[in-house]
């Protein structure tokens, strides 16, 4: 399976995002696809931060090399 359920918390508008997104593609690709669907805005500069390892991800890496492979909750 190439999906991973990721759970993203929009810290400037204050919402809750829950979304399938393929391993395969990096965030700043998932998050582009998207945005055809939900309004996001300046997707460029979004910044992901892990809780459990207390810093930022890469976001033009494959999700795949983070080893999520499961529901976490992401802050953006």
């Amino acid at each position: 399976m190439y999906k991973v359920l990721l759970r993203f918390n929009f810290v400037k508008n204050n919402r809750v995002i829950e979304v399938y997104f393929d391993n395969r593609l990096s965030f700043r690709e998932n998050f582009r696809l998207l945005s055809y669907i939900v309004d996001i805005s300046d997707i460029e500069n979004i910044k992901i931060y892990d809780e459990n390892k207390h810093m930022f991800l890469k976001t033009d890496v494959p999700i795949k090399n983070f080893n999520i492979n499961y529901f976490i909750i992401n802050f953006i």
